[in-house]
């Protein structure tokens, strides 16, 4: 995949290009599970701030029918593709 053009800035003294998915997995292998996905490639430097990523609304993590916790435990399935930009 290629880095979009904003992805090069030179007055920076490091940055990234990520692409990434998050899937919240259910225990029911019969239900299905919840993912975002971020393919056009967010740029990160140290210029850029971060504090995070909303993935589900705290109601709907505990929501009893959606089977996403069991145990006190979640299941998460992350990918991440990060290119150095020049």
């Amino acid at each position: 995949m290629d880095m979009p053009q904003y992805a090069y800035n030179t007055n920076i003294g490091w940055s990234c290009c990520v692409n990434y998915a998050f899937k919240l997995l259910t225990f029911n292998s019969k239900k299905s599970d919840y993912a975002i996905y971020e393919s056009r490639g967010l740029v990160f430097n140290e210029q850029t701030k971060s504090w995070g990523y909303k993935l589900i609304k705290f109601d709907d993590l505990f929501e009893a029918e959606n089977e996403y916790v069991k145990d006190d435990a979640i299941m998460l399935e992350i990918d991440f593709k990060v290119f150095l930009t020049k």
